[in-house]
């Protein structure tokens, strides 16, 4: 939030928006490591869960 109140400030300089691109980016891996991560344990953490 504080980067893009930043880049409001000043929407002329590409350095804060780069950053807030980055970091959605690495965000959304992330997001995807853990949408993986409970397809596969699922039932096996939290007892049998159904669809």
């Amino acid at each position: 939030m504080t980067r893009y109140n930043e880049y409001l400030a000043n929407p002329t300089q590409e350095v804060v928006m780069n950053r807030i691109l980055e970091y959605n980016e690495d965000d959304c891996y992330v997001m995807v490591a853990i949408k993986r991560y409970f397809e596969r344990y699922k039932g096996k953490i939290f007892g049998a869960v159904e669809s």
